[in-house]
Parts: structure tokens; sequence; C-alpha cells
């Protein structure tokens, strides 16, 4: 599989998987959670054989659940529903089975969400279930739609914080952190990016102190150097020491593809496709620019030569070709 080899050679590479169950067999980017389980078992299985063959310095794929629609719902009122939270724990439940490390929540409306929450409710809702799944980190999308959350939680987090403190606590709520992206995840490009220190947090997935924030809105292989250095000198006067990019629509393709039926005439459709190509381009500017190292010993590499560094099967030996067009893709 090719991004269980980029994920080998750049370890700092995130893959993102969407969860909307409405959107599953109506657009191509919502994959069924039997495509996900095989997906994440494909990935298990390949670090296991690196693990096995004794090869040295291996990382584990990186992997996060960007939620959406009834499950954000979901988790925003766990505290006062029994069937959301136990709803919601069966889903997180899975993705740390499946390996998932990082959980993010799309809480807007074009992600299928029902905006109209009580925001202390849903702050509430969102703790419960951030300290209950320790071992995940929880990452929460910032823009003007999501403020009544994100403002709640911060308010909310403060308190606990200032509580544990004086009982003299280890704090028990450092697994959330902020994304800042006012696109609201539609892909639009943007130009100015917040540098408030109260988003920087100290999250449990980044090494050394931990000060990390992320950035996302419309960043592709045309920009993504102009991006990254605005966005680590707002992460600087933020107070911030370490932060990462997140990229959906910008690492996507519009492929024509050929889709024969049985007893019908044949006909093309338009797809929206992950593109590794992109990730790969994204990756090597980075490299060249010196913001993120290459493997020892290795010059500029395409997907082709990516994809030779690794036994692990292709994904259509395995997994529906249809749904393969699932992904996003996050540098830290």
């Amino acid at each position: 599989m090719d991004l269980v080899a980029i994920s080998l050679q750049y370890p700092l590479v995130e893959w993102g998987v969407l969860f909307r169950p409405d959107k599953v067999g109506k657009v191509p980017r919502y994959a069924t959670l039997t495509w996900i389980e095989r997906f994440c078992q494909i990935i298990q299985e390949e670090e296991k054989k690196q693990r096995t063959n004794g090869d040295g310095g291996i990382v584990a794929v990186r992997l996060a659940a960007h939620l959406c629609g009834i499950h954000v719902n979901n988790i925003l009122s766990s505290s006062s529903s029994n069937s959301a939270a136990n709803d919601v724990d069966t889903l997180l439940d899975k993705l740390v089975t499946w390996g998932f490390t990082r959980v993010q929540i799309n809480a807007t409306a074009v992600n299928g969400v029902d905006t109209n929450y009580d925001a202390k409710v849903a702050a509430e809702s969102f703790l419960r279930t951030s300290i209950k799944y320790s071992q995940l980190e929880f990452i929460v999308q910032c823009n003007t739609e999501t403020k009544p959350l994100w403002s709640a939680l911060l308010q909310l987090q403060q308190q606990q914080q200032q509580q544990q403190q004086q009982q003299q606590q280890r704090s028990n709520v450092n697994n959330i952190v902020f994304l800042h992206d006012e696109s609201k995840g539609t892909g639009t490009t943007t130009t100015r990016w917040p540098t408030d220190s109260q988003f920087i947090s100290s999250g449990i997935s980044r090494s050394g102190d931990g000060k990390t924030m992320g950035y996302a809105g419309g960043i592709n292989p045309t920009n993504i150097l102009s991006i990254i250095s605005s966005a680590s000198k707002a992460c600087l006067i933020s107070g911030g020491t370490q932060f990462w990019l997140d990229m959906e629509s910008g690492v996507r393709t519009t492929k024509t593809v050929n889709r024969v039926v049985p007893g019908r005439r044949r006909r093309y459709a338009e797809v929206d496709t992950f593109d590794l190509d992109k990730c790969m381009e994204c990756i090597n500017l980075l490299c060249d620019a010196g913001w993120i190292d290459r493997p020892m010993g290795r010059k500029k590499v395409g997907k082709e030569e990516v994809t030779k560094s690794t036994s692990a099967p292709a994904p259509s030996s395995s997994l529906s070709t249809e749904e393969q067009t699932c992904g996003c893709c996050s540098l830290s």
C-alpha cells in the first residue's frame, strides 16, 4: 500500500479518514466501516511485518478519524443522552482497536452537523468523551461557526484545570488540540492565521514540550511553502513551538472513471479521488525547503519509487476501487 510506504519513509505524515454515515455509498470520499476496518488491518499487518523483519526505526502509521454528521451530534450530546454516549463509545472503541490515535470533530453545518446545540452541554459532552478516551487526541476545528463550542470548551477546560491544580491533581484534559480552519472544511484558502495564545495546547501525540496547534484551509502543492511560512510565524507569535498542516481538497483530483455495468451501455463518471502524487509533491517541496527531513541516503522521490520500497500489497488487491477515493493528509 503506497501510503504505508510513505509513512515509513516520512513518519511525520498522518492520514485522515472521513466518517459520515449519511454520505456512505453516495459520495466517494466517505468509506464504509467494513472498508475502513480492512484498510486498518492491512496497515497493521504491514507494521507487524516490518517488526518481524527486524527493521530499525519503524514508526506506526499515523491515522486520524475526521468525524462529521451524526457522530459529532452524538459526541456533543453524550453527557445528556445515554444512547448518544453508547454510540460514541462504540465508535471510539473501534477506532482505538483499528489503530487511530487522533479524532477530529468537524462541528459545522456543511459537515452535516446540527449546530443548534447548547454550547455548555456540548462542551461538557466533549470533555466527557476526551477524558474517557485519554489515549486519543481530540482535534477541535476552530472558526467563526464553531466559536460557541470552542469558547465554551476553553472556559470549561480552564475551570477544570484550575480545580485540579488547587487539589494538586494532574490535569486529565491535555488531549485536546485546536485546528484553525476558517474554510470550515470547504478548502477555501486562508491568508491570515489567528495568533491567540489560548489555542496553544499540550496534546499527547507530539514530541517536545507539546505547545502545538494546527492550520488548514485550501493548502495544496502550489501554496504549501507560503502557507507553512505564515503558519510558522503565527504559531511562534502565539507561543507555540510545533504545529501541523491539514490538507484535504488540496490533495484530491477529479478523474474520469470508466464504469461498466453488465447489460448496460458503457458510461463515464467524474470521481473525486485522493491523490498520493499530490501528497508526495507536498512532501518533496517541504523537504527541498528544509521543513522536514528525507530518509538518510535518499534523494527526491515520487510515488513510484516509494511504492518500490515496501512489500505492502496494493490497495486494489484487498479493497474495492470505488472506495479508494477516501482520505486526507496532515503534516506535523
